[in-house]
């Protein structure tokens, strides 16, 4: 009785400690989901705090009286975003939470709601309503900007304005002068293709050099409103150029990235490539998501494939910087050495592990590429 009472003991005991184990698991995956979260909300202000800085001094450059509308990017947590013009009467009737947090926050002009958000400072603008109120709508809020000389007025687009398809996730300024990247989704319901576009700029994109670097050198954009017509049944992605180009188009776009949300269960059964043509980048969001930077490294970059291809195509190598058909890769600036197969397997490489070889071991571009790529980015102010 005793032993078969220990081991009845023994097995409560384990299960005891599973549950423990178990629960600490789930705690400690919470706390990371939550920190990430949160992480992802501080980025968000921050792009939309630099997006509105940016757009209030572009119109301040305009021509006095002219305006323009604009739609930008917020978190999904925020419901409503308050602007007060504290050099003119505030309206204390207007919102009560308001009022307080102005009281408290005294520095500030602009807040967010639910008020986990902290609130932010942004100069040169006016307000013909104060407070101004406005609810989000999608993951965005919907502005005109009109150039009043010494500031910049903010309104709200009534609901009988044309809608604003280009979203601004983080806009650095004027286009003419910066590299302009729209992103358009394919096979989205719901707010995911805000939470792709945002999670790949900010903790794929930006997090890659030399853009990281640069990162103010480059607006990013969204248009929700992409009905695109696309087809995977070859196994890669193809879509109608011309209405992919009409859609892009209400944006600014040196390049675009067509997102295609696909299931990773279905992906593995039937693999689809992502691809790169001229300045138009088409990415499965089931594959590893530096994908993207493979995909831009051909796009903008010009950058060959570091490992020998397995479809036939026509490859000169006078077009790629990063092969060279000298096995010691002396037309390679900055290599590590020189390594077989570029494209075509009598082509060589001057990094042996790239993102333009294989980016499921790899997040970087590699000294020999990211050196061209830096040129290329460096050519913008």
């Amino acid at each position: 009785m005793k032993s078969k009472k220990a081991e009845i003991n023994s097995v409560i005991f384990i299960i005891i400690i599973s549950v423990l184990i178990f629960s600490a698991i789930i705690f400690f995956s919470f706390q990371q989901i939550k920190k990430i979260n949160e992480r992802n909300i501080q980025i968000d202000i921050f792009n939309f705090e630099k997006t509105l800085g940016n757009l209030i001094k572009e119109q301040q450059a305009s021509s006095y009286g002219s305006v323009s509308e604009k739609s930008l990017s917020l978190s999904d947590s925020v419901d409503k975003v308050c602007f007060v013009d504290r050099e003119n009467e505030i309206n204390e009737f207007t919102n009560i939470n308001l009022n307080s947090d102005i009281q408290i926050y005294t520095d500030k002009n602009i807040f967010f709601y639910p008020s986990a958000v902290n609130p932010i400072d942004i100069e040169l603008f006016s307000l013909q309503e104060n407070p101004l109120c406005i609810r989000t709508l999608n993951g965005k809020i919907n502005l005109r900007f009109v150039n009043t000389g010494n500031k910049t007025m903010i309104e709200a687009q009534n609901e009988n304005q044309k809608a604003v398809d280009c979203v601004n996730l983080n806009y650095n300024g004027n286009s003419a002068e910066k590299m302009d990247i729209v992103f358009l989704g394919y096979d989205y319901n719901g707010n995911d293709f805000n939470e792709d576009v945002n999670d790949y700029i900010n903790n794929i994109f930006l997090q890659s050099e030399p853009y990281k670097s640069n990162s103010d050198k480059f607006n990013f954009y969204r248009i929700d409103s992409a009905n695109l017509d696309c087809n995977m049944d070859i196994g890669y992605i193809q879509c109608n150029d011309f209405q992919l180009k009409s859609i892009a188009s209400n944006c600014p776009n040196d390049y675009v990235f067509v997102l295609v949300n696909r299931n990773k269960i279905l992906n593995f059964a039937k693999p689809i490539r992502s691809s790169a043509i001229a300045n138009t980048a088409k990415i499965n969001t089931a594959d590893n998501k530096l994908v993207l930077m493979h995909e831009f490294g051909h796009a903008f970059g010009k950058l060959a494939d570091e490992y020998k291809i397995d479809y036939v195509q026509t490859f000169n190598l006078n077009d790629y910087k990063n092969c060279d058909y000298d096995e010691l890769c002396i037309n390679l600036e900055n290599n590590e050495g020189c390594f077989s197969e570029c494209s075509m397997e009598n082509y060589y490489r001057g990094t042996e592990k790239s993102i333009m070889r294989n980016y499921d071991e790899i997040n970087v571009y590699g000294s020999v590429d990211e050196n061209l790529l830096k040129k290329r980015v460096e050519v913008y102010p």
